[in-house]
């Protein structure tokens, strides 16, 4: 070796040491970064190298999602996500990961702008990978196809028709394959701990569908009914269109027995197990009956109106119990009943709590006064379609839940807008509960003229300060399907009110006042908290007996139940034996 070449060595070598000391002195003196998010995932095993880890941000102010951001994981598990570029005071952050190798993992923290660097740890196990091929039921190979799985990441066939599904949960796991124009198809994947499965082959059969057609008594279209379809095991939902026409897709080829229920405003429920022709036509018509509506308004015992009154058919425990919440007029609308059918109507207090929904709605012209959207709750309960129309001074909105977290209905908005401005206030009708409310539009962007462009909605319904006394009613509806009026004054409700004291004479320091009994039913059970020095307070209280007792809120210590009648201040619950007479007059 030349004298010349190591000589050359040498200076290379310190080169290098040289720009290193200089790349760790402008390190050292750079300013850190503060606005970041550091983290390590792990596995079983150690660090997992090759994780991609996805980041959800949202703005908490407005609870919205604001950025997508992803990194990947190095050879000790590390990943790091700047966050400088996005200023706010509270930062939502949803963690995923997505690896071949590792069931998905999720984590969702919430932090100040001033608790920044955050540093994140993520847990992985391993999971099971299926792989396959999916085929028309020609053997023609599907692209396109969507494979869902719970608890793992959605994914689609290649244009071969291969298909992988990963993060699978061992043991077992059930896959659903689904493609616009044909049937869905199931596909069970058992595994006896994290593996490789390869092999499985999908038929999608081509798409059989079923028409149903909703007409009323005489053969008129209903519009927008709400439709059922149950045959086997097979459950679909859809909502039809301005003519009644409900076109369910992926059917099954051969149908066992099968059921439609249909549901529509102003119509009782509507259940019709289909023949033999209707089957093999795979179309069937639906008629809905008229039911009876009962209407009426709430007065307090000055003759004014009595507001968010709520008028429960039935048992009032059962959510899906038909209710009504009186409008600002006091003016309530139930139904529909069957005709001649006996009815028992509850009058309950107004509710002193407002119901709030706050979500997000984006809005795209649908041509001339009509417009589209889908509306998102936040945080992601359920979303639903929109659709309005403006005339030039009034906007008229109609939404249907179809999702988990809705009204499992339609409601409708209604407003004076003048085309401009950013904010819409207006009332809107939970239809089929009744329930009457507000609503404000605060709009966050413009996308063309009128409504386009995306809102912030926020809903209120319920929320009264009203003190007035429960009531029962009994009635029966009449044979024909018209609205039945019943005007109602509502009485004054009573107070009962008092403290909660221990054996030792010290108050409860929290905890609940259960009263029961009313009417010597127990239709009427409100509870109280307790709240400091052991004072609670019942309002709205008909006249009559109740039986109370009180519980702290880790159990350990229970109230001597008392008999007591409303209208009383200065009741004091004790804990301990009863007393001999425990009936206070």
């Amino acid at each position: 070796m030349s004298r010349h070449f190591v000589l050359l060595t040498a200076t290379m070598a310190a080169l290098a040491a040289f720009a290193a000391d200089l790349r760790a002195q402008d390190a050292d003196e750079a300013p850190e970064n503060p606005m970041r998010v550091t983290g390590i995932v792990r596995g079983p095993a150690g660090p997992a190298e090759g994780v991609q880890v996805l980041l959800e941000l949202s703005d908490m102010r407005i609870r919205r999602q604001v950025a997508w951001l992803q990194a990947r994981t190095d050879t000790e598990g590390f990943f790091e996500i700047d966050l400088s570029s996005h200023d706010m005071p509270n930062y939502g952050l949803e963690f995923n990961t997505v690896s071949i190798r590792f069931m998905e993992a999720r984590r969702i923290v919430i932090h100040k702008r001033e608790e920044f660097p955050v540093h994140i740890e993520l847990e992985v196990q391993p999971g099971t990978v299926a792989r396959g091929i999916v085929t028309d039921d020609q053997g023609k190979p599907l692209e396109g196809v969507t494979i869902l799985a719970p608890g793992v990441r959605t994914q689609t066939s290649g244009e071969n028709g291969e298909w992988e599904s990963f993060g699978l949960y061992p043991g077992g796991a059930s896959l659903l394959f689904r493609k616009e124009g044909y049937s869905e198809q199931n596909l069970s994947v058992q595994s006896s701990g994290p593996e490789v499965l390869e092999g499985f082959e999908v038929v999608m059969p081509v798409a059989t569908q079923f028409e149903a057609t909703v007409v009323d008594p005489v053969g008129n279209a209903v519009e927008y009914p709400l439709v059922y379809f149950r045959t086997g095991d097979r459950y679909l939902m859809e909502t039809g269109d301005d003519r009644g026409r409900v076109l369910f897709r992926g059917v099954p080829e051969v149908l066992d027995e099968v059921s439609l229920t249909a549901m529509a405003e102003g119509f009782l429920p509507t259940d019709k197990e289909l023949n033999r022709t209707e089957k093999d036509d795979f179309a069937a018509t639906v008629e809905m009956r008229y039911g009876v509506f009962i209407g009426g308004a709430s007065h307090l015992p000055t003759g004014e109106p009595a507001p968010g009154a709520i008028v429960v058919a039935g048992d009032v425990f059962n959510r899906s119990a038909p209710q009504a919440v009186a409008d600002a007029d006091g003016k309530w609308r139930l139904g529909p009943f069957e005709p001649g059918g006996d009815i028992v109507l509850t009058v309950l207090p107004p509710s002193p709590e407002a119901t709030w929904g706050i979500a997000d709605l984006v809005f795209k012209s649908a041509g001339g006064d009509r417009y589209e959207g889908v509306v998102e709750m936040w945080p992601k309960g359920f979303s639903s379609d929109f659709t309005a129309s403006f005339d030039g001074a009034n906007v008229a909105m109609r939404r249907v839940d179809a999702g988990t977290g809705g009204f499992s209905g339609p409601v409708k908005y209604v407003a004076q807008w003048d085309g401009a401005a950013n904010r819409i206030e207006g009332t809107l009708e939970v239809v089929g509960f009744e329930q009457t409310g507000t609503f404000t539009m605060e709009r966050r962007y413009a996308s063309g003229g009128g409504l386009a462009g995306e809102w912030e909605v926020r809903e209120e319904v319920g929320a009264s300060n009203l003190n007035v006394a429960p009531q029962h009613l009994g009635l029966k509806a009449t044979m024909l399907p018209v609205t039945m009026h019943l005007d109602m004054n509502l009485t004054g409700g009573l107070s009962l009110a008092g403290t909660v004291t221990r054996a030792d004479g010290t108050p409860f320091i929290d905890g609940t006042v259960h009263l029961s009994d009313w009417e010597g039913s127990d239709v009427y059970r409100p509870v109280a908290d307790i709240r400091a020095g052991g004072r609670f307070r019942f309002d709205r209280l008909p006249e009559g007996t109740f039986q109370l007792f009180a519980v702290s809120a880790d159990g350990a210590h229970v109230a001597t139940p008392r008999i007591l009648r409303g209208g009383i201040d200065g009741v004091t619950l004790t804990e301990g034996d009863p007393d001999q007479d425990s009936l206070d007059e």
